[in-house]
């Protein structure tokens, strides 16, 4: 894959339905958290957590899959394998996070930014790649 066609229009159009994408799973992850702090009464953030992130988790595979890559077929498929490279980038932003903050700068939250944006750029281009891959 050449420069030009990875960075194409299709590309530039998938990247800003993507940052779209992932402003509303993190604000569907928040949303679900909140409300189960102040109306639910939960008590175990882990628990509220698990719940609130795996709602930002199907949001935005549901809108990476239907409008940022329009995939045709594979839903179970590519949702198993989205899964996978989700731990995977995971893991990965909890080391870029504990090593820049270590290594690189002492703040927490450039850390946090620093990891998130390599992670996004990541996640991106391994649901063009692979995950949302035609055919």
């Amino acid at each position: 894959m050449n420069e030009r066609n990875f960075l194409g229009r299709k590309t530039r159009y998938q990247a800003r339905n993507f940052v779209i994408i992932g402003l509303l799973s993190t604000l569907a992850s928040y949303g679900v958290l909140n409300f189960l702090f102040k109306y639910m009464q939960y008590s175990s953030v882990f628990i509220a957590a698990i719940v609130s992130n795996s709602c930002g988790i199907m949001v935005s595979y549901t809108g990476n899959y239907f409008w940022v890559f329009k995939a045709k077929s594979g839903i179970l498929r590519k949702f198993v394998t989205f899964i996978i490279f989700y731990g995977v980038i995971g893991v990965f932003n909890s080391l870029v996070l504990f090593g820049s903050q270590k290594y690189l700068v002492s703040n927490l939250t450039v850390s946090f930014l620093i990891a998130t944006v390599l992670s996004a750029i990541l996640t991106f281009c391994s649901n063009k790649m692979f995950v949302f891959k035609a055919g």
